[in-house]
């Protein structure tokens, strides 16, 4: 509780100024800040069985701790318009103090073609946005878009073990 009241003193000093009445100001919206995809936009490469990860990063300041949820669509379409099917999962949430990250992982239904552009669209677009009221469903909107590569990746992650300096 302690270090949250110093953090709120701390954040208003430095918004507000030390020379200005801290009581004029107030603390920002909650909002979405950000919204980071792998792959990446323009990505080359990409394997045919990749997933598609989107991490927002956000602000709570009506209280602190706890998260959040967005209703949102996301539409894959390839380079002809064809729309890809998609499995929606949610990842790891995490809040630390007022600031948080809530990862969704889109999955298609089947290996992506080879060799094609792909174009993620979603009906959340406009960020950053003010929760709640700010960050509305509205048309779809291009996020991102990638090329896959020839080939799916069969090789699993590995490690290879720590060396000596």
């Amino acid at each position: 509780m302690i270090i949250r009241i110093v953090s709120i003193c701390l954040f208003l000093v430095l918004s507000c100024g030390l020379g200005r009445n801290v009581r004029a100001c107030k603390l920002p919206t909650s909002s979405i800040n950000s919204r980071t995809t792998l792959p990446v936009d323009g990505m080359k490469d990409v394997p045919t069985n990749t997933d598609i990860l989107l991490e927002y990063k956000y602000t709570l300041f009506s209280g602190g701790g706890g998260g959040f949820s967005i209703d949102e669509t996301f539409r894959l379409l390839d380079a002809k318009g064809k729309e890809v099917t998609l499995k929606k999962r949610i990842g790891a949430s995490r809040t630390t103090g007022y600031w948080g990250r809530y990862v969704v992982i889109l999955e298609p239904s089947a290996e992506l073609s080879p060799n094609t552009t792909y174009t993620l669209s979603s009906n959340l677009s406009k960020l950053p946005c003010a929760l709640p009221s700010g960050c509305q469903p509205g048309d779809f909107s291009k996020i991102m878009s990638f090329h896959t590569g020839a080939a799916s990746d069969k090789t699993p992650p590995s490690f290879r073990g720590i060396e000596k300096l």
